[in-house]
């Protein structure tokens, strides 16, 4: 994007006008070159003045002035649009879905919906024992923190066609870490009496 130049304090009371003639020429040339950015400029249509587009820089939380502000910033390494109100809370605004076998995109309300896939280490999960994520497994870590809150999990254990399982298996998700403050990450516990169980896939809900 151009630099616009832009003389302050022109036209000054004691300067010769003819001074400060080239100076407000360079001043009203910027005006209507800087407004035609995002907008229709001076006798460029009928629509002068209405917006083209908006163009936003990514930045951190800007203050807020008013009530409520929009601005631009990163979520999982892509520019998105934000919206702060006056509760002072960043909410993210349709971002749309990021990650393939893990990602998150965001709901109408502010909302995440986050999703993943977990693969058990060695290949599958053992048969007849519990194995969890305190007994050596990676705790799942989510595509972005949750903010405030998480309200609801789901998730279902994976096989393939070639190796139906030939007992059952339950995949609970411990609450623990998320109830203690973190927002990050959770834990989970999988037991079965077959070994055709090669994983699990999971989703959440939070704010």
């Amino acid at each position: 994007m151009s630099n616009f130049n832009y003389n302050v304090d022109i036209p000054d009371g004691p300067h010769n006008p003819s001074a400060d003639q080239p100076l407000m020429k360079t001043n009203t040339n910027s005006t209507k070159s800087i407004i035609g950015v995002d907008h229709y400029t001076f006798q460029e249509d009928s629509r002068d003045g209405t917006h083209k587009q908006v163009n936003l820089t990514n930045e951190s939380s800007p203050p807020l002035l008013s009530d409520l502000v929009l601005y631009s910033k990163l979520a999982g390494g892509v520019s998105a649009l934000w919206a702060k109100n006056i509760t002072g809370i960043d909410v993210p605004i349709f971002i749309n879905a990021l990650g393939l076998s893990n990602g998150y995109t965001t709901l109408f309300g502010g909302f995440y919906l986050q999703w993943g896939t977990y693969n058990a280490s060695g290949g599958n999960f053992s048969s007849g024992s519990t194995t969890s994520s305190t007994g050596g497994n990676t705790v799942v870590t989510f595509p972005v923190a949750f903010p405030n809150n998480v309200f609801f999990f789901g998730g279902n254990l994976t096989y393939t066609n070639s190796n139906l399982p030939s007992g059952t298996g339950t995949l609970n998700i411990h609450l623990s870490e998320i109830n203690s403050g973190s927002k990050t990450s959770f834990q989970w516990q999988v037991y079965t009496n077959t070994n055709n169980y090669l994983g699990f896939v999971w989703y959440a809900i939070g704010n």
